[in-house]
């Protein structure tokens, strides 16, 4: 082939290289005008909506423009029938025929570590579980150090005394936030695996809830271990305050998520009480912290509707991997490494997605995505000395947040917490969460 051929050739294909490019780049731009187009209508019918100007009675309808939820002010008397009636304990219904979860034994003081019974269960499963069933894993606080263990290393501080089991408070709340898909009744029947955990347990519940979880609590005998705060304000929520605020922010930058095709999330931008209710849970532990009803030495959250994973065949030992001084969090993604440096074990933060730093969300991250959820907040916990740590870090970056004119939920947070103070947190991956939660080992698909 000739030289001018060649040139011929080339020139031929940057012509259709250069083509096909500009017919990307149209495609492009007609399906993000598109996307705009509809961001634009659904973000004016939201507003409409929202003032009163278009009335909807469609609950599924109004849900979908409130990542799933469906505010108060909206709720029309059949959606309340639907949504807002609350079932009654049964006693004799299956599900209260369930017996409470084993108790927690003792302190092992010969050996150091603590003996849940986690060792010496058969591994079972209930039906309907999320994942997978794993590899038969030792929980035994005895593997501490051992090349295969699950846990990083062992935690006996001197505020925990080796001679006594360390006592935990569980800290949980019930807060109706308007969830469409699942009503009073529904987060209730969800909550029965927790009433049934034989642990000391703080719950925040509001009025319709109370005679359905102190029945529960009475049924299996725990009454003595159960502590019931009712809150009859939302005022009387952590963080109330800031609700104001954070509505503003989700309504101002609603558009922008719609147009970008909620890349960082639907449900966390578009509904400022589903953030903020889950938020207050920092708030909540604090307070249990400080009144500590049952002189506990640690405190964990725990979500009330994490029934729906599965129920607890234990009582919560996260006495098992817990420095007083810390918060422990797990994630999805491979937990924290740890290093022995100098006669001390140092933690580095656990591995995440490489956008997901301080810097990089409030560049714009937090819009753009990806979604900030590697990290699980439906349980974590710790000492007392972390938890009061731990909540006045995590206020300070939710006023950064909301001065940025940012609005997201707990995960985040806890990510970003993590980079700032990193000495403040033991991140751990699900294995040493299915140990300290369930009794059991998991992995998860």
């Amino acid at each position: 082939m000739s030289r001018r051929m060649l040139v011929k050739v080339a020139v031929a294909v940057v012509a259709l290289l250069g083509a096909f490019v500009a017919f990307r780049q149209a495609a492009h731009k007609a399906q993000a005008a598109a996307l705009e187009k509809l961001a634009f209508e659904k973000a004016e019918k939201r507003r409409k909506v929202q003032s009163g100007e278009l009335v909807l009675t469609d609950a599924a309808e109004i849900a979908n423009m409130f990542g799933g939820f469906i505010p108060a002010h909206l709720r029309t008397p059949e959606i309340r029938a639907e949504m807002e009636v609350p079932c009654t304990f049964d006693p004799a219904s299956e599900a209260a025929d369930v017996p409470p979860s084993a108790p927690c034994r003792h302190w092992d003081g010969e050996n150091h570590r603590v003996d849940c019974d986690i060792d010496r269960q058969a591994v079972s499963w209930e039906p309907g579980l999320v994942g997978t069933m794993g590899e038969r894993k030792d929980c035994t606080r005895a593997t501490f150090g051992h090349k295969d263990s699950i846990w990083p290393k062992r935690h006996v501080g001197p505020r925990v005394p080796a001679d006594r089991f360390p006592k935990t408070t569980v800290v949980t709340a019930l807060i109706d936030i308007g969830r469409h898909n699942r009503p009073r009744c529904r987060y209730l029947e969800l909550m029965l695996p927790l009433l049934r955990v034989n642990s000391s347990i703080v719950m925040h519940i509001e009025p319709w809830a109370f005679e359905f979880v102190t029945a529960a609590r009475a049924h299996y005998g725990l009454t003595a271990q159960t502590a019931v705060r009712v809150v009859r304000s939302w005022e009387e929520v952590p963080f109330s305050k800031l609700l104001p605020r954070m509505r503003e922010a989700v309504d101002e930058h609603y558009f922008k998520h719609a147009a970008g095709g909620w890349q960082n999330g639907f449900l966390d931008h578009s509904y400022a009480e589903y953030d903020w209710i889950n938020h207050a849970k920092v708030g909540f532990v604090k307070r249990a912290a400080l009144e500590n009803p049952f002189g506990s030495d640690y405190f964990f959250w725990l979500d009330a509707g994490y029934g729906r994973y599965q129920t607890f065949t234990q009582q919560i030992c996260p006495c098992l991997a817990t420095d007083p001084d810390k918060v422990t969090l797990f994630t999805h993604s491979p937990p924290a490494s740890e290093e022995f440096v100098n006669g001390e074990w140092k933690v580095r933060v656990a591995h995440r997605h490489p956008k997901h730093s301080v810097q990089m969300y409030f560049s714009g991250s937090w819009i753009t995505g990806p979604h900030y959820g590697t990290m699980h907040g439906g349980f974590w916990g710790g000492g007392k000395a972390g938890v009061l740590r731990y909540h006045d870090v995590y206020e300070k970056m939710m006023s950064l947040m909301l001065l940025a004119g940012i609005v997201d939920d707990d995960q985040p947070v806890q990510e970003l917490t993590q980079d700032l103070v990193t000495d403040l947190f033991q991140v751990l991956g699900f294995d040493a969460k299915a140990c300290m939660l369930e009794g059991l080992p998991r992995e998860y698909t």
